[in-house]
């Protein structure tokens, strides 16, 4: 236990050292004050006296000794017997109990044990079975994770752990990195599922691969405004990524889909497009979703702002998770307006180029 206190006290001593460690506090094992009595068994067998008489002298007197139980109504309360405060206070006071030797003589406790005054810890702290020892400690202004791998750094500098020691570090930490490992198989997931349903609707990766561009857009805008906020990277701000991935992807589908119709009714009227049709459709279908997507995002950006300024308790959990959403629609916004229909006039302008390829080389072959 002493080498435990003194390896907490010197790697709180590193860690004060790191950037951003405030109210660091080695737990202090030791220092509760016990009385240790130790059995003389020279001085017992002198008496005739056997260690257990004894054991059960000191239990009993020092301790306590149940008697009886007293039932009253539905409660039970133990009655306990030992020996009043003055008796027991002191290892002076302990020295003067009374042992019975066989001959029925009152032997001193103190002629037959040592008593001394010693210091020992004030709990026994354990986990999976080992002793532990705890340093305590806050993280402001920096991320915890960076903190943790400069901390680790400079303790593996500074400290030598001896056989058998090793530090683990808990709390925030570890539940942002339990955390961190499930979403790294979630966000991945999630977007796998995204693009198969994209695919499913309409039969074609590039297609899926265009409304799904929409999420780096989002991701650019969500950054930028954590940077410009200084809030550090947490389990709330991933969660808020999340969020802003799905309606980023939904904004580019209706998008998408508003333009097809656009394409489909310009078709209607004019027969088979040209480059000019197709931009005049493109930009008729681009206009069309202008003012609901510009509300959409007035919407959104106009429920987010009150937590942005509020300062209740759980603020600083909402904060860092509005903040992705926040900027993210914003930057989608420009995405989706401008970024988007150029995009699917590219695709659509391929097709038509495809088409009338595959329509001359069908009349080169009917005309020999």
């Amino acid at each position: 236990m002493k080498a435990l206190e003194e390896l907490s006290r010197k790697v709180a001593e590193i860690v004060r050292t790191v950037s951003g460690a405030k109210d660091v506090y080695p737990e202090q094992i030791s220092g509760a004050p016990y009385i240790d009595i130790k059995i003389n068994r020279t001085a017992a067998a002198r008496y005739g006296i056997d260690e257990k008489g004894i054991n059960d002298a000191i239990e009993k007197g020092v301790g306590e000794t149940n008697l009886s139980v007293t039932i009253e109504g539905r409660r039970r309360f133990p009655i306990r017997v030992r020996y009043a405060p003055e008796f027991r206070g002191s290892p002076q006071a302990m020295g003067q109990i009374p042992i019975m030797s066989p001959a029925g003589a009152p032997i001193p406790l103190s002629q037959l044990t040592e008593i001394t005054e010693v210091q020992g810890p004030t709990m026994i702290s354990s986990e999976n079975g080992l002793l532990r020892g705890t340093v305590l400690l806050n993280v402001r202004g920096r991320d915890v994770g960076s903190f943790v791998d400069e901390a680790k750094n400079a303790i593996a500098r500074q400290a030598q752990l001896p056989a058998g020691y090793y530090i683990e570090w808990s709390g925030e930490y570890e539940n942002q990195q339990r955390a961190r490992s499930r979403l790294l198989i979630v966000v991945p997931i999630v977007l796998v599922i995204i693009f198969g349903l994209l695919y499913i609707t309409y039969h074609s990766a590039l297609e899926a691969a265009h409304v799904l561009l929409a999420v780096p857009f989002a991701l650019t805008g969500g950054i930028y405004l954590l940077w410009l906020l200084q809030y550090n990277f947490s389990v709330a701000v991933w969660v808020g990524f999340i969020a802003l991935f799905g309606t980023a992807v939904q904004t580019a589908v209706v998008m998408v889909i508003y333009l097809e119709e656009a394409v489909a009714r310009k078709r209607h009227e004019v027969g088979p497009l040209t480059r000019a049709s197709l931009m005049e459709a493109v930009t008729e279908g681009a206009l069309l979703r202008l003012r609901p997507k510009v509300m959409t995002v007035s919407t959104v950006v106009a429920s987010l702002l009150p937590i942005m300024w509020s300062t209740s308790a759980g603020a600083e959990v909402m904060k860092p998770l509005a903040t992705p959403v926040l900027g993210g629609m914003v930057s989608s916004l420009l995405h989706v307006l401008i970024v988007t229909p150029v995009i699917f006039f590219w695709l659509r302008e391929r097709e038509m180029k495809k088409e009338q390829v595959a329509i001359g080389a069908e009349s080169d072959g009917l005309n020999p």
